[in-house]
């Protein structure tokens, strides 16, 4: 579970100019506006980030206009991400970088539109009537749910954002930048089976589950459109890969790049020895007619060192290359040369065009 909520620590307080009631709180890479005069620096605040969704509450009722969902919002010409209180807004004994997610009855903001797949299976009379025995009910909705789990063996895909590493910046490491594209984090992968005649088994996945069988769904219409089973039959030397990526395209959060058909751009393969670099990603992809996420930065990589979280963000907000225009793009991600290490730096532009 995403940890929204934490005990964090005020690092600075900045005046706002014209303003004299509000200030702009410093919190690890986060600037949230804050009452003046209600905080001060050095304290241990509660810090809610941006898709915490309150609970509705008398106390959260100034958003109730934003459906309790916390978002990027621009008062007084400076951009705030988050939301403040203070300790004492729960109660018990909690310290520095403690999580109270769930002590504050917070949840993650979930897109009513979410392109999440919904299966309907058919079955038979026989299925229908032995359904109504406790044993074979049992039985199956187990079997089923263990279909529709993402597998444990591979990580969900969602980058931690710059805000929550700011250290990472002081590093000596290069980075190579691609665009983050906004779409369905798909994940394909090929897995050994079996214990006395082994074979590969073939899956399929959105963010959070797995379909198991072909259902119509833009995941699986992609498998089939650039034959990923067959691709990764010829690249898997151990017991997994996996190939994780965006599908983008029409249908698919509004269709932003004005794409006509439907792509799949590929950002990790991931084998039991880790995730590989950028540079034999993109050889793989390029020999196996993959499409990869767009490269921003120079292939020998960047150094980040001794740049601002802000710094980064201005780099991160532009246009995207997907398509003509001025269509901004939704930020970068960052991945080290060696693929070990990685963060995204999400455009404040961006979600303030899309009210995220």
């Amino acid at each position: 579970m995403r940890q929204l909520c934490k005990v964090k620590r005020i690092l600075k307080l900045t005046p706002i100019e014209g303003k004299d009631r509000i200030e702009l709180a410093t919190i690890e890479g986060w600037q949230a506006i804050v009452n003046k005069g209600e905080f001060s620096v050095g304290e241990c605040v509660i810090f809610c980030e941006p898709d915490s969704v309150m609970p509705k509450k008398p106390e959260y009722s100034f958003l109730e206009k934003y459906n309790y969902r916390i978002k990027t919002i621009k008062m007084g010409g400076v951009v705030s991400q988050g939301l403040v209180l203070k300790l004492n807004s729960i109660q018990g004994d909690y310290k520095e970088d403690d999580d109270v997610t769930e002590a504050l009855g917070v949840i993650q903001y979930a897109p009513s539109k979410d392109p999440e797949p919904i299966v309907k299976e058919k079955h038979c009379k026989l299925h229908n009537w032995l359904m109504h025995f406790g044993p074979y009910k049992k039985f199956y909705l187990k079997r089923h749910q263990n279909k529709m789990e993402f597998p444990s063996f591979i990580k969900k895909t969602d980058e931690e954002r710059i805000q929550n590493i700011p250290h990472i910046l002081e590093t000596d490491l290069l980075w190579i930048g691609t665009e983050k594209l906004d779409g369905c984090s798909t994940t394909y992968f090929l897995r050994k089976t079996g214990f006395l005649f082994k074979h590969y088994e073939f899956g399929v996945c959105s963010r959070n589950l797995r379909i198991a069988r072909p259902d119509g769904s833009v995941y699986w219409r992609m498998a089939e459109k650039y034959d990923i089973r067959e691709k990764l039959k010829k690249l898997v030397n151990g017991d997994w890969i996996v190939i994780q990526g965006e599908c983008i395209g029409p249908k698919i959060q509004k269709n932003v790049y004005n794409l006509k058909e439907h792509q799949f751009r590929v950002y990790s393969i991931i084998t039991p020895k880790g995730r590989l670099n950028y540079a034999d990603s993109w050889d793989i992809c390029d020999k196996n007619q993959l499409q990869h996420v767009p490269l921003l930065t120079r292939t020998e990589g960047i150094s980040l060192k001794n740049l601002s979280v802000n710094d980064v963000l201005k780099q991160a907000t532009g246009n995207t290359v997907l398509c003509t225009g001025t269509v901004l793009r939704e930020g970068i991600v960052y991945r080290s040369l060696d693929g070990t290490k990685s963060f995204k730096a999400v455009s404040p532009d961006y979600l303030l065009r899309h009210d995220e």
